[in-house]
């Protein structure tokens, strides 16, 4: 797993808050930071959707690390947050999160 990796989660949440990613349904939060703009994202539109679909291709694979990584990500749930709502302990989040980054990583250096 790559910190890029975890930088361009991250953007493809700001991306998705926007108005552009799916999320497999996880609608956006209001109480969510957002960027102003389209202009304010580090990643294009190209990037968001091949990102969006590794994201979906997760949760389908794997719902609760699929769970983890929207809470975490998308919803910027820290890991006490995420822990507690998948009702789970820290160190169990913290793996899922861990492995769903990691899967993702795989899938972009594969594509």
């Amino acid at each position: 797993m790559t910190d890029e990796t975890e930088y361009l989660l991250a953007q493809w949440a700001l991306w998705s808050r926007v108005g552009h990613g799916t999320a497999k349904g996880y609608p956006a939060c209001s109480s969510i930071a957002q960027p102003s703009s389209r202009d304010d994202l580090a990643i294009t539109d190209e990037e968001g959707i091949l990102l969006d679909k590794a994201v979906t291709k997760l949760v389908n694979r794997d719902k609760k690390i699929g769970k983890a990584m929207v809470l975490y990500y998308f919803y910027q749930q820290n890991l006490s947050r995420t822990a507690e709502k998948l009702n789970t302990s820290r160190r169990t989040a913290q793996m899922w999160i861990t492995a769903g980054t990691t899967w993702v990583d795989g899938l972009l250096l594969g594509d």
